[in-house]
């Protein structure tokens, strides 16, 4: 039985894939293998400007992410609550290979 996620995340043009919707903790485990599966081939740019929520678990399965990546790490779009969370959760040290981007 599959059920409903309260996020979609899918590639859409030029390789950008797009994050939009709630990440929280009722999908940490469906975002984390969809997130590193990703991640961990090459350069990713993530479009996160319809993100409406991400918790602090979806935060560490970005960060986490970052030391597997090949490359580096761009969300672009992130909302302004997402980039001060990423930063006094210090997530901009822990992980340095991504890029909040605006």
């Amino acid at each position: 039985m599959t059920r409903d996620l309260p996020f979609r995340f899918f590639e859409g043009e030029d390789h950008v894939w797009r994050l939009s919707g709630y990440v929280d903790v009722s999908g940490t485990k469906e975002f984390a293998d969809a997130f590193s599966a990703v991640t961990r081939a090459h350069f990713s740019v993530v479009d996160a400007s319809e993100l409406r929520f991400i918790d602090v678990g979806a935060m560490r399965v970005i960060a986490a992410a970052s030391t597997s990546s090949k490359g580096k790490i761009v969300v672009r779009g992130a909302p302004e609550v997402f980039r001060r969370c990423w930063e006094l959760g210090g997530f901009d040290e822990i992980a340095p290979s991504v890029e909040l981007a605006r």
